[in-house]
């Protein structure tokens, strides 16, 4: 329970953040308003290219970007941004990934009834003549 300043004898480090909220009227941190081209191409630059920023899809970096800073359009922005971005479009890949549909098979009720090989190779070998892959 909250008890404001000197009449709450018992504080401990919660009460004393909401004494400090509560006392003061600390609203939320606003996002700072960017109007200058040269500091938006920055900002993306920060949030999507540099090693920090590591390239993520258009929703990820909008979101971060979002969390501190905000001007008009700044989604249209983003999205123009990443998609002239030579090492994504380089990378990505194209069309929907398909996986090999699961197939239930019976199990083999005599010796070499079935069998299956996954080649792989050359295997290379060690310094005791020993193949490994």
């Amino acid at each position: 329970m909250f008890k404001k300043g000197a009449s709450n004898t018992n504080a401990n480090a919660l009460s004393r953040v909401s004494s400090l909220t509560a006392d003061k009227g600390v609203t939320e941190e606003r996002r700072q308003q960017v109007t200058d081209e040269k500091t938006k191409a920055t900002i993306m630059y920060k949030y999507h290219d540099s090693p920090v920023g590591g390239h993520r899809g258009m929703n990820k970096t909008f979101r971060e970007i979002r969390r501190k800073y905000e001007w008009p359009n700044m989604k249209r922005d983003i999205e123009n941004y990443i998609k002239k971005c030579q090492s994504c479009q380089t990378n990505k890949t194209l069309g929907p990934q398909y996986k090999a549909s699961m197939e239930i098979t019976t199990t083999a009720r005599k010796p070499f009834k079935r069998c299956v090989l996954d080649i792989v190779g050359p295997a290379t070998v060690t310094n005791k003549g020993n193949r490994t892959f």
